[in-house]
């Protein structure tokens, strides 16, 4: 296991192996590849934290500020959002499991939503604008 998080193993005889994403703290597995390599692996994933690579300015991102209320939340859920003007942006919302349930095109700084249909639990929204990225945990209960 590299020190990234990321291993592989492959039988050049007969074309399959494994690919693992691990947590490089705690080894444990966050994702198994059990593929044929002759294929193409896409996994796509979210953090709830700011990442940047050091010295890429394209990579680093600046946070946008985002306000989620009533949270908890039964059904219309409003979202106060730190925007540039005149930017297009994107509001995703993600359940505990990281798949996406929700997305619209932010038109202003204040959103509102009717969210009755998602099941009770933790969400995430993720809000993107040009370099600018933002996300905040709420509730649907």
């Amino acid at each position: 296991m590299n020190k990234d998080g990321l291993g592989w193993y492959f039988n050049p005889d007969d074309g399959n192996g494994t690919i693992s994403i691990k947590n490089g703290l705690t080894n444990a597995t966050l994702k198994n590849f059990n593929v044929d390599f002759g294929t193409k692996i896409m996994h796509n994933f979210f953090t709830t934290f700011p990442m940047e690579i050091p010295g890429d300015p394209v990579v680093n991102l600046s946070p946008i500020s985002i306000l989620v209320f009533p949270n908890p939340s039964r059904d219309i859920t409003r979202f106060s959002i730190d925007l540039t003007a005149d930017q297009p942006s994107q509001i995703n919302i993600y359940d505990a499991a990281g798949k996406l349930v929700f997305e619209k095109q932010a038109n202003g700084y204040y959103e509102e939503f009717n969210l009755q249909q998602l099941s009770p639990g933790m969400y995430t929204a993720m809000v993107v604008q040009g370099s600018k990225v933002g996300s905040k945990k709420f509730v649907v209960k």
